[in-house]
């Protein structure tokens, strides 16, 4: 309650007027806020429209946009009596950067990007297992180098989020014939195969 009654304070008093500017000596001055004091007038906010009219301050109106254009300098509208903006075109250097910039992140690039972030996670917690199977004693020297030299070069395209590519590299591997690191294969194979269904 108190909250409301503090927005309805402000909009009374005139804090809630939109962008207002005035020319003084040549010079546009733009007020995302009215000043509280205003050539020794206290309380200037509680000012109404037609005494900041009166003073020269006027509306900004902001200028429509294509996606190839930005706001340029501001100007005095003397037909619409009202402040706006001068509209510039996009160079073509700006207008690629754009495009570029809608391109990294339409659907598809953001799609890619969560591919990413979660092929590298996995990634990281398959070869996190690897190292567990060797750091326990499940796993010989030759048999941690085995199956780390069996899965790299399978693994290594989930850290750019390609989840078919690593399936197909995962799926022509000969299988051990050692138990152990084939469980490692088979659980790298399930993990990958399960995310596929899941988001593809």
């Amino acid at each position: 309650m108190k909250k409301l009654l503090l927005i309805i304070a402000l909009l009374i008093s005139g804090i809630a007027f939109g962008q207002k500017a005035i020319e003084i000596n040549g010079q546009i001055r733009v007020f995302n806020t009215l000043p509280k004091v205003w050539n020794n007038t206290i309380n200037f906010r509680a000012s109404t429209e037609s005494d900041l009219y009166a003073l020269g301050f006027r509306d900004i109106v902001q200028p429509n946009l294509t996606q190839y254009q930005k706001r340029d300098t501001i100007y005095m509208d003397t037909v619409n009596d009202v402040f706006t903006y001068a509209i510039k075109d996009f160079t073509q250097a700006e207008i690629d950067a754009y495009d570029q910039t809608q391109l990294d992140n339409d659907n598809s690039a953001n799609k890619l990007l969560d591919y990413k972030s979660d092929g590298q996670l996995w990634n990281k917690r398959i070869w996190d297992r690897v190292m567990r199977e060797y750091d326990s004693g499940n796993l010989t020297n030759n048999q941690f180098e085995g199956i780390s030299n069996t899965l790299f070069d399978a693994l290594l395209p989930l850290e750019l989020g390609l989840w078919k590519v690593a399936k197909s590299r995962l799926d022509v591997i000969t299988p051990p014939t050692n138990t152990k690191m084939l469980a490692i294969l088979d659980k790298a194979k399930q993990i990958i195969n399960d995310y596929i269904n899941e988001n593809y």
